[in-house]
């Protein structure tokens, strides 16, 4: 009996040495984790059960939006920037005359457009060659100006170059005329759209 009772009390001991063991080794377990997340990172680290792919695609990102200590924070409201924080509504408008930006378009769209700006109200085409003119180029660049349709309210620029001695040179050609050109086909196009929409 007395060896029973010894058998059952070394059990019992026996037990609560291996449970605070598993205890410590479930803490070294955890930090070692932690280390090999600064080696591999916390989405590769061959160690970590992660899942599918899909869940490893959502723990990348999310390692991806983490700040510097690792941790995702609060999600951010760009509204909230723009208006300090208070619950506001935020209306973003430009500053270009819809009808002279309409027109501008209308007036270059036979041409490579290489910038379009409309918040700026900045339109620039790519260069432009002729086939009979092998050693120049253009480009047309046009600005608006103004919120309302008026004749100073879009500006334009004809900048030339021409192929000599295997470089480009800027033209020191006179576009004026051109410019002026220009200018009145876009205005005459904005009248001419207002008036549809009006």
């Amino acid at each position: 009996m007395r060896f029973i009772f010894l058998l059952v009390i070394g059990f019992f001991v026996f037990q609560s040495c291996s449970a605070s063991k598993n205890i410590l080794q479930s803490n070294n377990h955890e930090e070692n984790l932690k280390k090999l997340d600064k080696v591999y990172g916390k989405c590769n680290n061959p160690h970590r059960q992660i899942g599918s792919d899909t869940q490893k695609k959502l723990c990348e990102s999310k390692q991806r939006a983490a700040g510097p200590d690792g941790e995702v924070g609060d999600p951010l409201n760009i509204a909230d920037i723009f208006s300090g924080g208070k619950n506001e509504t935020i209306i973003a408008s430009s500053a270009v005359n819809k009808y002279l930006w309409d027109a501008s378009l209308k007036t270059l769209e036979g041409y490579p457009m290489k910038n379009i700006d409309f918040e700026g109200g900045y339109m620039e085409t790519d260069w432009i060659y002729d086939e009979n003119v092998s050693d120049q180029r253009c480009l047309i660049k046009a600005h608006i100006l103004s919120l309302e349709l008026i004749s100073n309210g879009v500006n334009t620029k004809i900048v030339c170059q021409k192929y000599i001695s295997d470089n480009w040179v800027q033209s020191k050609e006179d576009f004026t005329d051109q410019e002026k050109q220009l200018i009145l086909q876009i205005l005459k196009e904005a009248n001419n759209l207002s008036k549809q929409i009006s």
